[in-house]
């Protein structure tokens, strides 16, 4: 096994057997795997695990359907059926934490959380969407109005050039100005 993997699972353990939490998830006897746990005090905790979970899964989906779309460019049949088995599972292990987080607080909570989670990327497209048919109905209003200036122009007629009245000649140069002489200096020295 990866040594990165058995440490943060040993340390894991070794803090439930600290608090007592092992003890008593290895008592519990549970029927059905879907029954539902009445919510506890530390709901934002598990809310906060929920979510960063959710980030982790988001990049990690990503990752691999980049790779599948890069081997799948490849030709490399063999990989992308490794990566389409990874996702798969991948998916699975997803669904499965989500419906334990899903249990741990309860149908409310949840609710308001998985919102949260997939509620803002929602609002960013739907504003996206909003803003882009915007500009676009801007931009048409601006090109027919420019469009329409062009051919009001092109349809006036020119004005006829006006006759020159002034002769072509230069005007006659500027008197010179007299360059100031400098005084003489003092007989005591200052200026």
């Amino acid at each position: 096994m990866n040594r990165s993997l058995i440490q943060p699972a040993l340390a894991l353990l070794a803090a439930a057997a600290l608090t007592g939490t092992l003890t008593a998830q290895v008592g519990s006897t549970r029927e059905t795997p879907n029954e539902v746990a009445p919510p506890t005090a530390g709901t934002r905790d598990v809310a906060r695990q929920a979510a960063n979970y959710e980030s982790v899964h988001r990049g990690q989906t990503a990752r691999i359907d980049r790779l599948i779309a890069i081997y799948t460019a490849k030709g490399d049949r063999a990989k992308v059926t490794e990566l389409q088995a990874m996702r798969e599972r991948l998916m699975q292990r997803h669904r499965n934490a989500m419906g334990g987080f899903q249990r741990q607080m309860g149908p409310d909570a949840w609710g308001r959380l998985e919102k949260e989670m997939q509620g803002s990327s929602a609002r960013a497209r739907t504003a996206r969407s909003q803003n882009a048919t915007e500009d676009e109905r801007k931009r048409a209003a601006r090109e027919s109005a420019n469009e329409r200036q062009r051919t009001e122009r092109a349809e006036r007629p020119k004005p006829a050039p006006r006759p020159q009245e002034r002769p072509q000649e230069k005007p006659p140069p500027r008197p010179q100005e007299r360059p100031q002489e400098k005084p003489p200096p003092r007989p005591d020295g200052r200026n």
